[in-house]
């Protein structure tokens, strides 16, 4: 579904694509791409049902391929699979502005 996720492991696109646009009735948010990782489809702390923000930005620092913090109140994940490694998933942070 994300498979434009995958597009970040190079780390051109990632310094070249900073981030995208959400749209919602009620407003729209600035989203700014801040780490790209690949992490196993496995990993109960970024895909359990949890609300601890921080432990998540830890877990993808720790494991990113590429990292620009930037500090947020809100954040989005997006996740989808590797495409060679079917126990992976290419996970891309984006800051919610």
């Amino acid at each position: 579904m994300f498979s434009d996720v995958t597009k970040y492991s190079e780390q051109k696109y990632f310094n070249d694509h900073l981030g995208g646009v959400l749209y919602s009735d009620e407003k729209v948010f600035r989203l700014e791409a801040i780490g790209f990782a690949k992490i196993s489809a496995n990993e109960k702390d970024i895909y359990g049902i949890h609300r601890d923000a921080d432990k998540i930005v830890g877990i993808l620092k720790q494991k990113a391929y590429y990292w620009r913090m930037k500090n947020a109140d809100r954040y989005i994940l997006l996740s989808t699979c590797d495409g060679r490694d079917k126990s992976l998933r290419n996970v891309l942070l984006l800051a919610v502005r």
